[in-house]
């Protein structure tokens, strides 16, 4: 019962928020031209992962620096969340600060796609004991590639309308 009020408490709280920040902000595109999109920045996650082993998930606080346009890094620490499967005997849930990461990232814009490559690195300063960390230094490259459909972008109004603003 305690994993199941815990499990709504979070999706809940993380949908409210995601809710109120999606509706209401600007993406920094309607705001500022390109060459201006420089400093630091600050980004709250929350992802979660359920699968035959049990439920595990994060709220992860990153901190960076924007250089330019194509180049950025950042530094974060999550806090974990580990509730095993009930049908695992002998282990117990747990939660706690993670392993910090630092990371740096390419982006570029093209006519016909967006394209980013992050490289990040964690150290092992968590426990391992408690699942909250593996115990050993991980690295992760992650690619993506995007492209925006005009009518199919959500409050697209809205973002037109600040651009005629600024």
């Amino acid at each position: 019962m305690k994993f199941g009020c815990r499990l709504i408490a979070i999706l809940a709280g993380s949908w409210l928020l995601a809710a109120t920040a999606f509706a209401e902000s600007v993406p920094a595109v309607a705001t500022k031209a390109a060459a201006e999109e420089k400093g630091f920045t600050l980004t709250e996650t929350y992802e979660g992962s359920v699968d035959s082993d049990g439920f595990i998930s994060d709220i992860n606080t990153t901190a960076g620096y924007i250089f330019n346009p194509h180049f950025s890094i950042n530094m974060g620490v999550p806090y974990l969340f580990v509730n095993p499967s009930t049908s695992k005997t002998g282990t117990t849930s747990a939660s706690g600060i993670g392993n910090p990461s630092i990371g740096a990232r390419y982006s570029g814009k093209a006519p016909l796609f967006d394209f980013s490559s992050g490289l990040s690195g964690a150290f092992p300063v968590a426990s391992s004991a408690t699942g909250l960390s593996t115990g050993r230094v991980t690295f992760d490259w992650d690619n993506h590639f995007a492209h925006g459909f005009d009518h199919l972008t959500p409050f697209r109004r809205k973002i037109a309308a600040a651009q005629r603003k600024g």
